[in-house]
Formats: C-alpha cells, sequence, structure tokens
C-alpha cells in the first residue's frame, strides 16, 4: 500500500457559484514558479530576494460540483476508485439542492472520516445550531466569509496532513492486526471508572466472540475456565497492589462453540494522579498448540519413568554427527549411576567404556544408522 504522505491531497468544492471554484483553485494551485528567463529579469530590476525561488505549494487535486447531490456522487465515485477525498469546502447556503448542512449529513453516511470545511456568511447559522445538526464536531471547521486567502492555505495543509497521518495510523493498525493475528495474539483495554472495554480483533478469533458478545471485563473473564477464574483473578489483584505486570497460562472455553482452548494473559495497570486505577491493558495470547504438545511430552515422561527397562531418547543427527541424549529414564539413573543432569545433551558415546563389549557396540551403531 502507498504511503500515506503519497497519496493524492484529494479536495472537493461544493459551491453553487461557479467563480468560487475558480477562486479556490487560484488560492490552492498557484500558478507554478517563473520561468529562470523572468527570474532573471526580476533579479535585474529588483535584486537577488525577488529572483529566490518561492517556496513549493503543497500539491492539490481539486474536484468542483454545484449541488450537494453531485459532490455525494463525486465522493462515492471517488470511493469506488480507492482515491477518496480528505476534504470537502461546502457551501452553506445552495439554492439549487440540498444545504450544506445536509450536504454534509448525506456525504457522511458514506464517507463518515471525510473532514468538512463548512463555509458560511455571519447569518446563516450560529455555532449551537450547526453543532446540534453535525453532531460530529471533531470532523468539521467553520469558514466564514468572505475567505481570507490565507486562512483557506492553512485549513488545506492542516486538514490534509491530518488525514495523511489517519491514514498512516490506520496502515499501522492493519499491520498489527496482521502481525497479532499470526501470532494469536490479541489486546484489550478495559476503563475501571466506565467499564467500557476494547480489543482487537484477533482476540474476538481467539475466544470465539462474535458482536452479540456483551464485552466488559466480567464477561470476558466468564470464558475463563471455572478453576482458572480465581488464580488470573489473584494475579491481576496482585499486579494491582504491587504496581507490577501478571502472567497467568489458563484454560479457556470458546463462546461461540464451547470449544476448550488454552490461553497466556498477560497485563498491566494505569493510574492517574493520585494513584487509582484507570486501565488495566493486557493482552491474551493462544497458546493451544504447545500446551497440547507440553501435555504430551508430560504423558510420555510419565509412562517412560514407569518402565523397569533402560530407556535413551536422542535428537535425530545429521549424518556422521553424533546423537545427543536429550532424555533418559529413572531406571537408565539407577542402573547406570549417571544423574539425568550428567548425561542430557552429551553424545551418547559418552556411555562407551573400555570394557564395553565391541559386538554390542556395532548393535548399537547399527540401530543408531537407521
Amino acid at each position: 500500500m502507498n504511503s500515506a504522505h503519497t497519496l493524492p491531497r484529494r479536495i472537493l468544492v461544493i459551491d453553487d457559484n461557479p467563480a468560487i471554484h475558480d477562486d479556490f483553485r487560484k488560492v490552492l494551485c498557484p500558478p507554478t514558479s517563473p520561468s529562470p528567463a523572468l527570474r532573471q529579469a526580476a533579479s535585474a530590476l529588483f535584486g537577488a530576494v525577488a529572483a529566490s525561488a518561492p517556496q513549493a505549494q503543497p500539491a492539490y487535486d481539486i474536484d468542483v460540483a454545484s449541488r450537494g447531490q453531485d459532490g455525494l456522487a463525486l465522493v462515492r465515485a471517488a470511493l469506488e476508485q480507492g482515491r477518496p477525498y480528505v476534504l470537502a469546502f461546502v457551501d452553506m447556503r445552495m439554492p439549487n439542492g440540498w444545504s450544506g448542512i445536509e450536504t454534509t449529513r448525506e456525504i457522511w453516511r458514506v464517507a463518515p472520516e471525510l473532514q468538512v470545511v463548512l463555509c458560511t456568511a455571519f447569518s446563516d447559522y450560529s455555532w449551537d445550531q450547526i453543532r446540534a445538526e453535525l453532531p460530529r464536531s471533531d470532523r468539521f471547521l467553520i469558514l466564514k466569509k468572505p475567505f481570507d486567502n490565507v486562512e483557506v492555505q492553512q485549513l488545506a495543509a492542516a486538514l490534509t496532513e491530518r488525514a495523511a497521518t489517519e491514514l498512516a495510523l490506520a496502515e499501522n493498525d492493519r499491520l498489527l492486526d496482521q502481525a497479532e493475528q499470526a501470532a494469536r495474539i490479541g489486546h484489550f483495554i478495559s476503563d475501571v471508572r466506565t467499564g467500557d472495554w476494547t480489543n482487537s480483533v484477533s482476540l474476538d478469533e481467539i475466544f470465539g466472540i462474535d458482536d452479540n458478545f456483551q464485552r466488559d471485563l466480567d464477561h470476558w473473564l466468564g470464558l475463563v475456565d471455572a478453576d482458572w477464574r480465581a488464580p488470573l483473578r489473584a494475579s491481576m489483584d496482585a499486579a494491582l497492589a504491587t504496581r507490577g505486570n501478571f502472567e497467568v497460562t489458563c484454560r479457556i472455553v470458546r463462546w461461540r462453540d464451547n470449544r476448550p482452548g488454552w490461553v497466556a494473559a498477560r497485563g498491566h495497570w494505569e493510574y492517574d494522579q493520585q494513584g487509582r486505577p484507570l486501565r488495566l491493558i493486557g493482552s491474551f495470547q493462544d497458546v493451544s498448540a504447545s500446551h497440547a504438545t507440553l501435555e504430551q511430552q508430560r504423558l510420555l515422561e510419565a509412562c517412560v519413568a514407569r518402565i523397569n527397562d533402560m530407556v535413551v531418547i536422542g535428537e535425530q543427527a545429521a549424518p556422521g554427527a553424533a546423537h545427543r541424549i536429550v532424555y533418559v529414564n529413572e531406571a537408565f539413573v539407577q542402573v547406570t549411576g549417571h544423574t539425568r543432569e550428567h548425561v542430557t545433551g552429551h553424545s551418547i558415546w559418552l556411555l562407551r567404556g573400555p570394557q564395553t563389549d565391541s559386538a554390542e557396540l556395532e548393535r548399537i551403531e547399527a540401530a543408531v544408522a537407521h
């Protein structure tokens, strides 16, 4: 995906007056730098300051519409093309169609993140009236007529840069979600003051959650197996008391299909200036596969440990290399006198002595080779 800063800074101007369209183009897309010959002539007449090249202006891609309905059609087309507008200047009064407020409301239905600058005369609407009609006050600004060119340039530069930053953050969130899904880990934030809960998409997948699940800490902990719920709660409480971290591996039961699993729960608390807890921030990582492997290893070791015959397990080695010991059972320790710590990690030929039967060595070598 392209970097947010390389995407076109697309601006839409919706105004019923064609002269206003031209004004926005002149203000936001001024003529290119003068030719070298013209700069040389200016230098001869006015000195070096006049001859210096002007600072580069941000490059904008500007489209215009004369009615709110036409502006909405352009917004939809831009979305379908994958080249959305990042800013719209919308006239408040357009007798030929929707008003600026109606236009903004309809556009936000299809492009809720589009930033809007409402162009209005002092007598049109009060701020309270506009805010009552458009409750998303973080997505629009007011530009009073008559316009000041510098103010228009500043608004365009600041808001398109803001849109580029938001796009970059959204891309980072997308990459984070991908990484979390690959690692089978999901994060969450629980606000202890309001009870609000937010979590990543991957956490929904780990716990088998859909939109019908009630999202708060108690309901999430309700998915932890009853035998493990108390230890997890105790670990969270201990982290709260010590201002430390908690980490507990516990069994869960997925919400949608009741399938069991194992997660590693980790997290910490955040506090306000008075030391009161504000948020619980943490993660759950799906460790079901590794936990199942460990359980199988424990069962194997339990079975092998009870065999009266000596058992030696070695790792697979490259051709010609010595096989190293990874496990011996209790019978081996009792018969040979070697401890597990002494032999683990060493070549199996550590067990060979000067009086070892050569025929038996050949038999062992042949078995190892296969």
